[in-house]
């Protein structure tokens, strides 16, 4: 009896024992990192819509780049345009424009949208950046409808807006200087919206002296009496040519 009780009372110090020292198994899975996992990176939310102001100057596809502050604007007036842009500027294809920025560090991401026709025709594409401040964007597309025009808009900050805050505002179009004014059909990328031969529509470099960014100054069309043009009064255009709306959506 007296070796029964003995052993009961060290089973019973062995358990306390076991309590004071628990083994833990460094495979078994922290319930925390199940329930409660760490914050994700902040994203923020936008709308942005683009109408083209024009009566008969369809845009190209609508081509974005979202920034850092750091990232220097993709053009400037009275300078030479980036050669990555060239081919945005004559044929409306903006992907070596966009490749060239997806290999940028300051770059948070790229998007090429639609077409958009004239008429005060709007397309609006939904965003959402994986960062909460230091957020800019660049915009740009081509005014099919002539040699060497462009409309966009470079280095705009975007993270000040609060939730639901909008920002609208006007772009003017561009003449990029890259090639003559002529509005003969073999230079013409898409005349009168028609843009079966935009990729390929790549006519020589200016040879003037005019070989940088300017306002455009319109085109002047067979109605003026240049007799070579493709162009009729219907695609005469006068600045601004375009509006854009941004609204900040949510911020996760």
């Amino acid at each position: 009896m007296k070796l029964s009780i003995l052993s009961i009372a060290l089973f019973i110090f062995f358990l306390q024992g076991c309590k004071l020292s628990p083994t833990v198994d460094p495979n078994l899975i922290n319930e925390d990192t199940v329930t409660n996992p760490s914050p994700t990176i902040d994203e923020t939310q936008f709308d942005i819509q683009i109408t083209n102001l024009t009566f008969n100057q369809k845009f190209s596809k609508s081509s974005f780049i979202f920034h850092k502050n750091i990232l220097i604007k993709e053009w400037t007036l009275s300078k030479a345009i980036k050669s990555s842009l060239e081919e945005l500027c004559e044929t409306g294809n903006s992907q070596k424009w966009i490749n060239n920025a997806n290999i940028n560090g300051n770059v948070y991401q790229t998007f090429i949208g639609l077409e958009t026709n004239s008429h005060s025709k709007s397309n609006v594409s939904t965003f959402i950046i994986k960062s909460k401040e230091d957020i800019y964007f660049t915009w740009a597309n081509m005014l099919v409808n002539t040699n060497d025009g462009m409309t966009g808009a470079t280095h705009i900050q975007i993270d000040s807006l609060n939730v639901g805050e909008t920002k609208t505002f006007d772009a003017n179009a561009f003449d990029c200087g890259t090639e003559f004014n002529s509005e003969t059909p073999s230079t013409m990328s898409g005349p009168h919206g028609d843009q079966s031969t935009l990729a390929k529509a790549v006519s020589p470099t200016n040879s003037n002296d005019e070989i940088f960014l300017s306002i455009h100054r319109g085109v002047i069309t067979s109605s003026d009496g240049l007799a070579n043009s493709v162009l009729d009064q219907s695609h005469k255009f006068n600045n601004p040519v375009a509006q854009i709306t941004i609204k900040r959506l949510k911020q996760s």
